[in-house]
């Protein structure tokens, strides 16, 4: 246990410092970090963690992940982690997460307050590949980016969450069940291409579904959430009426689909012309509408 109460300006971190999961039990309370310039608080490799009662503040330019952070990898993977009572609050646009975690069996989010109005937030709150994680009872205040919510690759349950500002999709749907219970049977949205790797979307027709976008060497990824792993996905494409302006030059593509799970689809884009495939990245303005049936 760390002791309590204590003021680092700095980060905490606690790991084996290796990916051999080791057991115990590991207390991180009470403690105020200020202006980290890695993970404010990051707890990798262990098992039966628990951090609460953490205010956190600020972050230096250059900070890497999250302020609280437990990222292990497919090969080591963390048991019973509990994230809970925790404050941050972080105006700099420094840090991408506020909650970022994955690969944990047993996971608990709650009762959290995240405020980071910064212009460079990813997400307030992002469980990834945990094959559990309840998340309930928290509140996120974003600014003009990011998404309160990220929510992929994990079962649970999800309920009493508060998300307000960001981009990319809104709060999480105040629902006190899995992911099956707010499924809609099709989903439709625009991706407008803006030569970054993050296409932005709009005219989202499910905003709980769906997530944020990634350049691909072939297209576009783009997240879903929430949807049953034993859907049917049959996906629609369409250029939008200008085209795309790839080079300076505006190409009406071939889109097809280059793989998809119940947590991702994967848009390939084709220059018809010449058969290049077009990164999102690559192109400077333009929209697709995407429309996916689910059965």
């Amino acid at each position: 246990m760390l002791e309590e109460h204590q003021v680092y300006k700095g980060s905490i971190v606690v790991t084996t410092n290796s990916e051999t999961n080791i057991e115990g039990r590991t207390l991180i309370q009470g403690n105020i970090v200020e202006n980290s310039g890695g993970n404010s608080i990051s707890a990798q490799y262990m098992s039966n963690v628990i951090i609460s009662g953490n205010t956190i503040k600020g972050a230096l330019s250059g900070a890497v992940d999250a302020h609280i952070s437990a990222i292990n990898t497919g090969t080591s993977r963390q048991e019973n982690v509990v994230v809970s009572g925790n404050l941050i609050s972080d105006d700099t646009g420094n840090m991408p997460h506020g909650v970022h975690i994955n690969y944990v069996d047993g996971l608990t989010i709650s009762n959290n307050r995240v405020r980071m109005l910064g212009a460079n937030v990813t997400a307030g709150i992002r469980p990834q590949e945990g094959s559990q994680a309840d998340v309930f009872a928290n509140s996120v205040t974003l600014g003009s980016a990011g998404s309160p919510y990220l929510l992929f690759d994990m079962k649970g349950t999800q309920f009493g969450n508060i998300g307000r500002g960001g981009s990319s999709w809104g709060a999480l749907s105040e629902i006190a069940s899995r992911a099956e219970a707010s499924c809609p049977s099709t989903i439709s949205f625009r991706v407008n291409f803006n030569g970054t790797t993050t296409p932005s979307l709009s005219s989202i027709s499910a905003p709980d579904n769906v997530g944020v976008t990634e350049s691909e060497t072939g297209g576009v990824r783009i997240y879903l959430s929430r949807i049953p792993d034993s859907s049917v996905l049959t996906p629609i494409y369409d250029n939008g009426s200008n085209g795309l302006m790839v080079s300076g030059s505006t190409v009406r593509a071939y889109l097809y689909t280059r793989g998809f799970s119940n947590s991702e689809i994967v848009v390939g884009i084709v220059n018809p012309s010449n058969g290049a495939s077009i990164p999102a990245s690559s192109i400077s303005s333009g929209s697709i509408y995407v429309t996916i049936m689910i059965s």
